[in-house]
C-alpha cells in the first residue's frame, strides 16, 4: 500500500511539474526566453512550449500594433522657427518586429515601449516643428505631419518598430497669432473678390467695345455699300411702288438733282 501511494505521489508530482514546465504563446505575442536571467536570443512563435522550472523563464511580449496618445497634459510642448510656444497633440500606432523582440528586450527591458517610443516621438516632434514659424505651423498642419510621419518612422524603423501611422490631432498656438492669421485670410479673400469683380468689370466693358467696333464696322461697310447708281435705283423702285399702291396720294419734293423725298399723306 505504501509502495503504491509512493508510486502514485511521484506520478502526481510529475504531472503537475510537466503542466508547470509549459506555457502558451497566443496569436499576437512572441516568447522570449530567458536562462539563469540572461535572454536567449530566439523567438518563441505562438503555441505550447516547454522550458525548465526554475532555471527558465517565457515572457510573452505584444507584437500587435499599440497605441500611445500624447495629448491633454502628455502632449508636446515646444518652440517654433519664431519663438513662439505650441502645444503639439500627436497619437502614434506602432508594432515591434517580432523577429527582433529578443534583441529588444535585452536593449531596452520589457518596458521598451517608455524607453524608445516616447522620446523618440518627442525628439522628432520638436525637431520639425522648429522648421515652422507659429504661424506656418497652424496654416500647414498636413504637411507638418507627413514630415514628422517620415523622421518618425526612418528613425524607429531602425530600432525594428514598424509605425502605421502618426495623426497630429492638434496644434495650440498663441491667440493673438491665431487672431493674425484670420485677419490675413480675411483680407487674402476680400482682396480675391476685388479681384475677380474688377475682371468681370474689364471683362463687360471689353465686351461692349467689341459691340461698338462691330456696329461701327457694320455701318461702315453699309455706307460703303450705299453708291450713288443704287440709290437712283432705289428711288426709282421707290416711285414704282407708289404708282402701284392703292394709297398713291404723295407729294414729292425737290431733294437735289437727282433724288426727291416721298412724303405719304393720309386720305381723307
Amino acid at each position: 500500500m505504501i509502495t503504491r501511494a509512493i508510486k502514485y505521489g511521484v506520478l502526481s508530482f510529475l504531472i503537475v511539474a510537466g503542466f508547470a514546465s509549459c506555457t502558451t504563446i497566443e496569436s499576437g505575442f512572441v516568447g522570449v526566453k530567458s536562462r539563469f536571467r540572461k535572454v536567449q536570443p530566439e523567438e518563441l512563435q505562438a503555441g505550447l512550449h516547454f522550458f525548465i522550472p526554475g532555471v527558465e523563464i517565457i515572457r510573452a511580449v505584444d507584437v500587435r500594433v499599440k497605441k500611445l496618445d500624447f495629448v491633454g497634459v502628455n502632449s508636446i510642448s515646444t518652440l517654433t522657427k519664431d519663438g513662439l510656444n505650441v502645444k503639439i497633440d500627436v497619437t502614434i500606432l506602432y508594432r515591434l518586429d517580432p523577429q527582433y523582440a529578443a534583441e529588444t528586450i535585452v536593449r531596452y527591458s520589457p518596458s521598451w515601449d517608455d524607453r524608445l517610443i516616447t522620446p523618440t516621438l518627442r525628439s522628432a516632434a520638436r525637431d520639425v516643428a522648429s522648421e515652422y514659424t507659429a504661424s506656418d505651423l497652424y496654416q500647414k498642419r498636413t504637411i507638418f505631419g507627413d514630415e514628422l510621419q517620415k523622421m518618425i518612422k526612418d528613425k524607429l524603423g531602425a530600432q525594428h518598430i514598424y509605425v502605421e501611422e502618426v495623426l497630429v490631432r492638434n496644434i495650440e498656438i498663441p491667440q493673438k497669432v491665431v487672431q493674425a492669421i484670420e485677419m490675413k485670410i480675411q483680407a487674402q479673400q476680400e482682396a480675391e473678390r476685388m479681384e475677380f469683380v474688377l475682371k468681370k468689370e474689364k471683362q463687360e466693358a471689353d465686351r461692349k467695345k467689341l459691340e461698338a467696333r462691330g456696329i461701327a464696322d457694320a455701318n461702315r461697310i453699309i455706307a460703303g455699300s450705299l453708291s450713288q447708281k443704287y440709290l437712283q435705283w432705289k428711288y426709282i423702285d421707290t416711285l414704282e411702288k407708289l404708282v402701284n399702291s392703292p394709297n398713291n396720294t404723295v407729294i414729292i419734293l425737290p431733294f437735289g438733282q437727282d433724288m426727291l423725298p416721298i412724303i405719304p399723306l393720309n386720305k381723307k
